[in-house]
């Protein structure tokens, strides 16, 4: 008896160890956001993996994690040719501030001059 209690114990433990390591992104993200400034421009997040569209076609997609108020994007594949709907691999890593503001998602690059250092997305609705 003993000993099937510490059993289920230590799967539990495990489980949750698991999980807690594997689920770093917010599920907030998930879904399909649109640029404000280019209404072509398209983001969609689906628990860890992301896709960039602009014009209906696939100009990037990759891996993201969160942490706390940071999103960082793993770029596996991208174009390479404006609309060339082939992606090739990659290896570039995107890192962002981001926030949620009435629906909206707000991106801020702090590597890029100040009028450039920040894009705003809304919630495609489904």
């Amino acid at each position: 008896m003993k000993t099937k209690l510490i059993f289920k114990l230590s799967v539990f433990v495990f489980v949750m160890i698991f999980i807690s390591c594997s689920s770093n992104v917010d599920k907030e993200l998930n879904g399909t956001w649109i640029s404000t400034k280019n209404k072509s421009l398209e983001l969609k997040f689906d628990n860890g993996k992301f896709e960039e569209i602009m014009n209906g076609i696939p100009k990037s997609k990759g891996t993201y994690t969160t942490n706390e108020n940071n999103l960082i994007m793993k770029v596996t594949h991208s174009q390479t040719k404006a609309n060339d709907s082939k992606l090739y691999n990659s290896n570039v890593t995107w890192e962002y501030l981001y926030s949620f503001n009435n629906n909206r998602l707000i991106l801020i690059d702090e590597t890029l001059y100040e009028y450039d250092k920040q894009e705003i997305f809304t919630k495609k609705e489904n």
